[in-house]
């Protein structure tokens, strides 16, 4: 695939590749041991934990960290359900997260943020007899929105651990301004407006007056956006009442560039506290995307108010979808705009 060369050619620039591209005559042959399981072949990298089938939940090159999040929250049910022994491999198969060099002594970026599933890491995996890989794509007949299903928020609460340096700083900032009653905006722009079938971030204005509505009974406004623009309009309406992560924003799509030393590490980084912080408020005001799946499934404050901007989705078509939100954001609400909760 294209998209995966560039990543590995360009943005990692490093001679990972994928794992099936490596020796494939000799580092990989099928175990003639075992039939397939559901059309998938069981690989034989050499002769540890023969008792064992290990299931290597990969994603290449993925999306966001918490639309990763959940398909590997979907995959560890699948194993789980045919005792397989589910890990993570985030070092051979290539994310838009993967650094050059090594992150906190490691390639995978699944432990730049989280900790193992389990005791067994990749190489006992690759000197194991039994090896089943996931499918590529999202696991059918899985949900998209996966707060909504109690064993996979089971499954959350069981296996995801953040790692201890990044829960770290998020305590530090929660203690020092999580000290009072705190409004949260999740506010979501960018590229959002016109992808194809997803639903439709908010508008500035529906966020502004939801706040004015609120903001009487909070002592402060937590703001999350990757808007640089929104920032600036939230600091010049609420100034001092306004606080919010030091995270990098900017006016165009984030993972297209690279405009500072670990920049995409950072990305997942700041957005993994920044969720933790969101869960963490008296009040949740957001659209439905991966990032509030994230602020439920932490659900750090259990007594969190929350409130749904439904905008409805986007158009499938690939032409109508690029126009649609500037539409309807600016049409009134009989001409089929939005909501402006006035």
């Amino acid at each position: 695939m294209k998209i995966v060369k560039i990543i590995k050619d360009i943005i990692i620039g490093r001679k990972a590749g994928l794992l099936f591209e490596k020796e494939n005559k000799t580092f990989i042959t099928q175990n003639k041991n075992f039939n397939f399981y559901k059309n998938k072949k069981i690989f034989y990298f050499g002769k540890k934990n023969k008792d064992k089938i290990f299931f290597v939940i990969r994603r290449t090159p993925g999306a966001g960290l918490f639309s990763n999040l959940s398909f590997v929250l979907c995959n560890i049910k699948i194993a789980l359900d045919n005792k397989f022994i589910p890990v993570v491999d985030m070092e051979n198969f290539l994310t838009w997260y993967n650094e050059k060099k090594k992150i906190k002594n490691t390639y995978n970026a699944w432990n730049y943020y989280f900790k193992n599933l389990n005791k067994y890491k990749l190489d006992d995996v690759y000197n194991s007899q039994n090896v089943i890989f996931s499918d590529n794509k999202y696991p059918e007949n899985m949900p998209m929105s996966v707060s909504k299903s109690l064993q996979l928020v089971k499954i959350f609460n069981k296996f995801i651990r953040v790692n201890n340096n990044i829960y770290n700083r998020f305590e530090k900032f929660k203690k020092k301004t999580f000290n009072k009653k705190i409004l949260g905006i999740h506010f979501r722009g960018s590229d959002l407006k016109s992808y194809r079938g997803h639903p439709f971030p908010a508008t500035k204005s529906q966020i502004f007056n939801l706040i004015q509505k609120y903001i009487d009974d909070y002592d402060y406004i937590f703001l999350s956006t990757e808007e640089k623009k929104y920032l600036d309009f939230f600091k010049n309406k609420f100034k001092k009442k306004l606080i919010f992560f030091n995270s990098y924003r900017s006016y165009k799509n984030s993972y297209l560039y690279y405009p500072r030393k670990k920049h995409r590490y950072y990305l997942g980084r700041d957005i993994l506290i920044e969720a933790m912080l969101l869960s963490s408020c008296n009040m949740f005001i957001f659209t439905n995307n991966n990032v509030s799946e994230a602020v439920k499934l932490f659900s750090i404050f259990k007594n969190q108010k929350r409130l749904e901007v439904k905008n409805g989705r986007n158009s499938n078509n690939i032409i109508i979808c690029r126009f649609l939100w500037y539409y309807k954001s600016f049409v009134p609400k009989f001409l089929g705009g939005f909501e402006r909760f006035l």
